[in-house]
């Protein structure tokens, strides 16, 4: 199904914007369709992606409703930077679309016996373009970042516990960006908040990243492997990063000190950097708030006497105990209780090793892609969320289904 993926990528990247004078025989034909009925298969491909992007335009304004000031930020900065490369590019720009350099444009026929013009763009927006946009907008956010008092309670309570949300492998993109998504991501989390008993938690670890989103910022993998996304990679960037700022502002309102880890994942490695770094200058004088977005691999939290690990879940299970060990010492043989924390296979799978250490990889509230349904692969999307003790370690689990 290569052929397929590489068409959709095509169209999904502006590669190929439906015009006149080639049939859906030709592109057939140069994107390795089966030469029998290969061009009724490009055409239904073709129509299934105008009718995707048509509904994902009937989204509104009303999906922004989060941080408003942080979108009109964002939105001028993205400007600037626009007319910045505008005015230094003599090259033919098409009129429509800003930023993208016209390389060639053909004809090809429509439904009904039409004309179109396929069009074929290259963007010129530079490495050094991105790298000060970033710095300007980081900059900007911790001008705007509200000074928000916060008091911990330094007493030790060993009645209490903490809560353990990661939702790993969401996969934002591979689905039209609609207000479901978000009811379902925030309705999940409240689930696991209840189901929790609240009241007897002095702490929330939130896990964020992890495949977050469905493909970086050329709708690939962090390593290329291209993906299909719904949308444009600034609108599923603009929608995860609203995501994520409600989730956190909704789990602030239980009272609760809120840690974030930031954990890379192999879809979005680049993509939910960036976004941790929005994180941190938005919530930098929030004293309720802490983020690790540090670009470490592995990430650590501590808990009582429980030695927890981050990583995505690309290494071979029987590697964690000793990768563990060897990359925090101290807290290994401080901390009587060792569990490493993985996504990536969407499954639940959990491990015990020598040396009292659990490897639990947890599942995904993400609909399973065409590739996984090929392969035989069905999960039921579903979370979890993780109670520790200060002494006992791990001492419970809610399921919650999608």
């Amino acid at each position: 199904m290569i052929y397929r993926e590489k068409f959709l990528n095509d169209l999904k990247c502006s590669l190929v914007i439906k015009d006149s004078g080639t049939t859906f025989a030709d592109l057939a034909r140069l994107y390795g369709y089966p030469e029998e009925n290969g061009a009724n298969l490009c055409k239904k491909d073709y129509y299934k992606f105008i009718k995707a992007c048509e509904d994902a335009k009937a989204i509104n304004s009303e999906e922004r409703y989060i941080t408003n000031h942080i979108e009109e930020l964002y939105y001028n900065s993205l400007v600037e930077e626009n007319n910045t490369t505008m005015a230094s590019n003599k090259k033919p720009v098409d009129s429509e679309i800003e930023n993208l350099v016209l390389k060639s444009k053909w004809e090809v026929q429509t439904k009904g016996g039409g004309k179109d013009v396929l069009k074929s763009y290259r963007n010129d927006v530079t490495p050094l373009q991105i790298k000060k946009f970033r710095e300007d907008l980081i900059n900007d956010l911790r001008d705007y970042s509200p000074v928000k008092s916060f008091t911990v309670n330094k007493s030790i309570d060993y009645n209490k516990n903490m809560l353990l949300i990661s939702l790993p492998d969401y996969h934002i993109g591979r689905r039209a960006l609609s207000m479901d998504i978000v009811d379902e991501y925030i309705g999940v989390i409240n689930k696991i908040i209840y189901r929790s008993d609240i009241d007897n938690i002095d702490r929330i670890v939130y896990v964020i990243g992890n495949d977050f989103f469905n493909s970086d910022s050329n709708y690939s993998t962090t390593r290329g492997t291209p993906q299909f996304d719904y949308n444009e990679w600034q609108e599923t960037w603009n929608f995860g990063k609203n995501l994520l700022l409600h989730s956190i502002e909704y789990l602030k309102e239980f009272g609760k000190p809120v840690d974030i880890i930031n954990v890379p994942g192999n879809h979005d490695s680049n993509k939910i950097f960036y976004l941790g770094d929005v994180l941190e200058a938005y919530y930098r004088n929030d004293e309720q708030i802490t983020i690790d977005n540090s670009t470490n691999l592995f990430k650590k939290y501590v808990y009582g006497n429980t030695l927890l690990m981050f990583e995505h879940g690309e290494m071979k299970d029987t590697d964690y105990p000793l990768i563990m060990a060897s990359e925090f010492p101290r807290e290994w043989g401080e901390c009587e209780h060792r569990v490493t924390m993985c996504g990536h296979l969407h499954h639940t799978i959990v491990k015990e090793y020598r040396g009292n250490v659990t490897v639990k990889f947890l599942p995904s509230l993400a609909t399973n892609s065409e590739w996984e349904k090929s392969k035989g692969y069905k999960t039921s999307p579903k979370a979890e969320g993780n109670i520790f003790s200060k002494t006992e370690g791990l001492i419970y689990t809610v399921n919650v289904k999608r």
